[in-house]
């Protein structure tokens, strides 16, 4: 596939936030964050897909109020 991680943080919550792409069943790119415990364990992913489905995610950040912020581009 064309699945990439672009940036990996630990988050003050102790647990691990993840940007990248992930590929659609379409072969499509679409902006992907997900997150893990501490011990690599699943715990959500958030995926967007634009009218271009070329997305990447490229940064994430741990927010001083407790949300996740990401950034990346369309196509």
């Amino acid at each position: 596939g064309n699945e990439k991680a672009r940036d990996v943080i630990y988050g003050l919550d102790n647990n691990i936030y993840v940007a990248g792409q992930t590929a659609t069943w379409m072969g499509c790119n679409e902006f992907a964050v997900l997150s893990l415990d501490i011990n690599g364990n699943f715990r959500w992913a958030q995926y967007w897909v634009s009218e271009f489905y070329e997305d990447q995610a490229w940064k994430v950040a741990y927010g001083n109020d407790n949300n996740i912020y990401a950034t990346g581009k369309e196509r």
